[in-house]
């Protein structure tokens, strides 16, 4: 969770990186990077023992909006670009997070092998 009042003025950014590899099987797949209601996923995926990276760029614009910009690709498919008008209040925490969903509950589909949050003022 990122601490109230970060971003405590108009300007100030947060640039959310998370990576990893997807298991070596076709079994659907969904990873989602989060910033409080703000979410980039990758919609359904099939790719076999393949890297993904998916970014979020969470930029201050008032105290209960942010301008939201996120990219990411697994294995060689692009992602959609993601902008969003985010309404999470920032003198309050924010949660962040990276999920992955597998359709067939089998161990190991989705690996994050790491994160990174960074505050831009």
């Amino acid at each position: 969770t990122m601490p109230a009042n970060t971003l405590s003025a108009a300007g100030q950014s947060v640039r959310i990186t998370c990576w990893g590899t997807t298991g070596a099987n076709g079994n659907n797949k969904t990873i989602k990077l989060y910033f409080g209601a703000s979410v980039i996923s990758s919609g359904t995926l099939t790719t076999n023992a393949k890297s993904w990276r998916y970014e979020l760029l969470v930029m201050r614009t008032a105290a209960a909006t942010q301008a939201v910009s996120g990219s990411g690709q697994s294995d060689a498919t692009p992602v959609a670009l993601y902008a969003n008008a985010g309404t999470d209040s920032l003198t309050a925490g924010v949660l962040i997070k990276c999920t992955g969903e597998n359709g067939t509950a089998s161990a190991n589909d989705i690996v994050a092998t790491g994160m990174i949050t960074e505050v831009l003022k």
